[in-house]
């Protein structure tokens, strides 16, 4: 009697148990299905808060460059400046046509020794609207390429900053405290900074330096 061969015996195994072998059980698809939901989940929330910091951080870095550039301005005008004086109203060319309007504070810087006309030249600055709506302003002369005043000109308006507010403190008739606070889009403060500035004095730091601020 022959004897029956491994081929044989193979075929006459269970087809569920061939079945079992060929893949993945019900069970285990559910299973991995659900970890790889999770996988997921917790990869899209990793990419979503990293892109949200990265916005943030952005934001913030464009904030230190706007605060390095108006507290530079600032600075270095009124220590240029003879007089400061708060509140004082004007016209502007470009700004509520021809009805004045309240500024923030006015500095008065005296023409160089030099200039024929021997006028003081006055530069304003005031803002309009609140928290992410306000606007920064300066009204005065302009500068030229060597840095020096357009003098002989109209005053004209220039807009300092977006979403940016410019408070005053502690103002007295050769100084003041101004902070500078810039928001979102969305209104929230990405930052505050505050310096001093003295009139006829020269900044004891340079407003670039993220140190130079009170």
């Amino acid at each position: 009697m022959n004897k029956p061969t491994f081929l044989a015996a193979a075929r006459c195994s269970s087809p569920h148990r061939r079945l079992a072998t060929r893949g993945f059980s019900i069970p285990q698809l559910i299973s991995y299905s659900a970890a790889s939901a999770l996988v997921v989940a917790v990869a899209t929330s990793t990419l979503i808060s990293s892109i949200r910091s990265n916005s943030n951080m952005e934001l913030y870095l464009r904030a230190q460059e706007r605060w390095s550039r108006i507290s530079s301005l600032i600075l270095t005008e009124a220590s240029e400046a003879k007089t400061v004086t708060y509140g004082e109203s004007f016209a502007c060319l470009g700004y509520g046509g021809n009805a004045a309007i309240p500024s923030i504070f006015k500095l008065v810087v005296p023409t160089p020794s030099n200039d024929k006309n021997q006028i003081d030249t006055s530069t304003f600055y005031l803002k309009s609207g609140n928290g992410a709506s306000a606007k920064l302003l300066r009204c005065g002369y302009g500068y030229n390429a060597d840095g020096t005043l357009t003098l002989g000109q109209s005053l004209t308006l220039a807009t300092l900053g977006l979403r940016t507010d410019l408070l005053i403190s502690n103002q007295t008739s050769d100084s003041f405290t101004f902070t500078v606070n810039i928001y979102s889009p969305s209104n929230q403060l990405i930052l505050s900074r505050s310096a001093t500035a003295t009139v006829g004095v020269e900044p004891a730091c340079d407003p670039a330096e993220l140190g130079c601020y009170n």
